[in-house]
């Protein structure tokens, strides 16, 4: 192969990683804006709830074994149950006078607060046997009082705007 094609095949690929490592900056980018944008229209206690299940699954995949069917289960079906419930309160729909469905909407609600009360309860009770960390038991119990205040507050916001 002579110098003149070597260095004309070098500057093609050369070109060609260029242009690909943009089209994969753009990829990354728009994926970026497309996950923002999930955030941004879902409720902020939605969004809370599931940065607060995504921590607690990463935590507890490295527990103890012999905690596996006890903690570590509880602690995650309790996070899953969270979401579950805040999803179907968020779907309840309820108009101005409409009691069925505030009522429905209210008992979700108080399901869901009621799992972050116990998550916040087990996430202790698992520092306590050393299952977790206690700068996990921190972030856990302090993301937990953030989705309790949320979802509180838009349960405040439901009372106050649904009221007869």
């Amino acid at each position: 192969m002579t110098g003149f094609a070597f260095v004309f095949l070098i500057s093609i690929w050369e070109e060609y990683n260029d242009n690909r490592g943009y089209t994969d900056l753009f990829l990354y980018r728009k994926q970026d804006e497309e996950i923002m944008e999930r955030k941004q229209s879902e409720l902020q206690v939605i969004t809370k709830a599931k940065d607060l299940c995504s921590y607690v699954m990463t935590v507890t995949q490295k527990s103890p074994k012999h905690f596996r069917y006890t903690f570590v289960s509880r602690l995650q079906n309790l996070t899953l149950s969270v979401i579950e419930n805040l999803y179907r309160a968020n779907d309840t729909y309820v108009r101005k006078g409409d009691a069925v469905g505030m009522r429905e909407r209210l008992e979700k609600q108080r399901a869901a607060m009621t799992d972050l009360k116990v998550l916040a309860y087990f996430s202790m009770l698992a520092m306590e046997q050393k299952c977790i960390l206690p700068k996990q038991y921190e972030q856990i119990a302090r993301q937990a009082s953030d989705c309790q205040n949320l979802l509180g507050a838009w349960m405040n916001s439901d009372r106050k705007r649904l009221q007869p």
